[in-house]
């Protein structure tokens, strides 16, 4: 485009050089032509603006919101355990251009999540050092926590609302919840106020009480109407609020309308319920769309098998307790359908309703390490045990780890899942090895997600080596096939794409790039020195393998892969 701009110039200049010598009749003629390059350049430069501009509104409509997610745990030196954990996140927009004011809102959220990140840490440094003299008094060890969970309740060209879920203990003795949200016009970037969402407030908090006596019969709570009034002289600044896809929802704390052991109350209500209730631009108008369910007191009413009446949907933990320690954990949960129910038995997951093609889903991410498991489950059959589930989890990446004066900090970026068109995530692969990559997904209009591309980009520094020639094909880095090749014996080969079922695309690199690690007399395996290499973007060899019948076995042309590659390693 530079070049294209400098032309132009040269070609004005010249016109301007040759003018001064030629005749007057000749001068028009130049300047006639000098304006016409003139327009031209005009014309250009307005219609690439205008392209840019319709490039930017198309791809602007939606913000997908990344987490920046920080940990810091400290220990006790004294007794080398563990003395608090920390957490707090920040948000960012994943796309790097448009968006403007709600970027610069973005900024000023990020700086009041700096602001609370600070005055948690002052707290912790207080009350851990407390903690400290308590062990050295003989006093049992408590862990000390105060830990933000961050959720987008949705994400579009609407509205964007958040939610933050804080969990915290400074003593030892009891942990508590809190939950604060935060709403902003996609547009403009403005603060919504609940009034700028609820138009008649009276009639949706008349329908709240309505769910709150049939979701908390057992528990005897202050209508939620009667409390609220206390807080409209204040516009409900106070109130804790999200806006999802089905509706707005709000949130009471453990405490607010009844004792503690009534817990916190939540509600939703839809926007169904009556199109009067809420301003009309921020009502939801896709037919398709996710957002999360909380496990534990979040109870969605949604007419999941479609026969007009709304069936009770709800995640609930599992807990037990610890004989010895009297430690009270999560060993599972449970997914609620009306009577129906479905039993998940890892500790930890995550949940996310899924409205596909008119039908409801449940997305399960269950369990929290890099290898979780995705289940799809059919809210119209939730009995059916024909589920669908892959090896998938939400795309981390940019971890970065510091350790100093007996405390460690963990920052990563996470994805997180509000598109239906499209999300990122990790995926395990299983040939040649254990490997860890990452590509985009959708969901399908079946509700099963599906994978956009057949190649998956490999976000590990695998390293295997050749133990004699292996014959392949050569393919450019769109992964379309140019020729059979091989490589040679005693190559290292970094892995860059798999399909994750039948294929790997690597590239040869130089021996003084790999670091060995021995495990054994016989076993060696190999990874990069430099894990921050750039990405590459050029022709691979394909090398592809053939399973025999489970996912670690493959053999090619009959022969065990064991006997062709050193380094090869499976995890689990």
């Amino acid at each position: 485009m530079k070049y294209k701009r400098n032309l132009i110039w040269l070609i004005l200049i010249s016109a301007v050089l040759m003018s001064a010598g030629c005749k007057k009749n000749e001068e028009k003629k130049t300047e006639a032509e000098t304006e016409e390059i003139q327009e031209t350049k005009e014309s250009k430069a307005v219609k690439e603006s205008k392209v840019k501009k319709e490039k930017q509104e198309k791809n602007s409509k939606r913000p997908h919101i990344l987490l920046n997610e920080m940990n810091e745990h400290a220990y006790d030196s004294y007794e080398g355990e563990y003395l608090y954990n920390l957490r707090s996140i920040k948000i960012s927009l994943k796309e790097e251009e448009g968006f403007d004011s709600l970027r610069k809102a973005i900024e000023e959220y990020n700086e009041k999540m700096e602001e609370k990140y600070a005055g948690m840490k002052e707290d912790m440094d207080f009350f851990g050092k407390q903690e400290i003299e308590n062990r050295k008094d003989g006093f049992n060890s408590s862990i000390l926590k105060d830990i933000v969970n961050t959720y987008i309740m949705r994400s579009d060209e609407s509205i964007l609302s958040i939610l933050n879920y804080e969990e915290y203990n400074y003593t030892g003795a009891k942990t508590m919840y809190s939950r604060e949200s935060y709403n902003f016009d996609t547009r403009t970037g403005k603060i919504l106020s609940f009034l700028d969402v609820v138009k008649d407030d009276e009639s949706f908090f008349e329908l709240v009480d309505d769910l709150a006596k049939k979701d908390y019969q057992e528990s005897n709570i202050t209508k939620p109407s009667e409390y609220v009034k206390g807080l409209k002289e204040n516009d409900y600044k106070d109130l804790v609020w999200t806006v999802s896809p089905e509706g707005v929802t709000v949130y009471f704390d453990t405490g607010t309308l009844g004792s503690f052991t009534d817990g916190p109350q939540v509600i939703t209500i839809c926007f169904d319920e009556d199109d009067a209730l809420f301003e009309s631009k921020y009502v939801n108008k896709e037919k398709d769309y996710v957002f999360p369910i909380l496990a534990d007191n979040m109870t969605l009413h949604l007419d999941t098998d479609g026969d007009g009446e709304r069936e009770s949907v709800y995640v609930k933990n599992k807990y037990e307790q610890d004989k010895e320690s009297l430690d009270i954990y999560t060993s599972g949960f449970e997914v609620f359908v009306g009577d129906k129910r479905k039993t998940f038995t890892d500790s930890e997951g995550s949940t996310y309703i899924v409205k596909k093609s008119g039908k409801y889903f449940m997305y399960v991410f269950e369990g929290e390490s890099e290898i979780s498991i995705l289940t799809t489950l059919d809210l119209s059959d939730l009995e059916n045990d024909d589920v669908n589930f892959s090896y998938l989890s939400l795309l981390s990446s940019d971890y970065s780890f510091e350790a100093e004066d007996n405390v460690e900090i963990y920052t990563y970026i996470e994805e997180t899942f509000t598109d239906t068109d499209t999300f990122m995530v990790d995926e395990v692969g299983y040939v040649l090895g254990t490997i860890m990559t990452q590509r985009e997904w959708y969901v399908g209009d079946e509700g099963i997600p599906m994978a956009k591309t057949e190649r998956a980009k490999v976000n590990m520094p695998y390293v295997i080596r050749t133990l004699r020639e292996v014959d392949c094909k050569e393919v450019d880095k769109d992964g379309k096939e140019k020729k059979s090749a091989s490589i040679p014996e005693d190559s290292y080969l970094l892995f860059v794409y798999s399909d994750n079922e039948s294929y790997v695309d690597v590239r040869i690199v130089d021996k003084d790039d790999v670091e060995v690690s021995e495990w054994s007399d016989v076993e060696r395996y190999f990874t990069l020195k430099d894990e921050n290499l750039p990405d590459y973007d050029g022709n691979c060899y394909r090398i592809t393998l053939d399973s025999e019948g489970d996912e670690i076995s493959y053999t090619i042309d009959g022969v065990d892969i064991t006997e062709i590659f050193e380094g090869i390693l499976f995890a689990g």
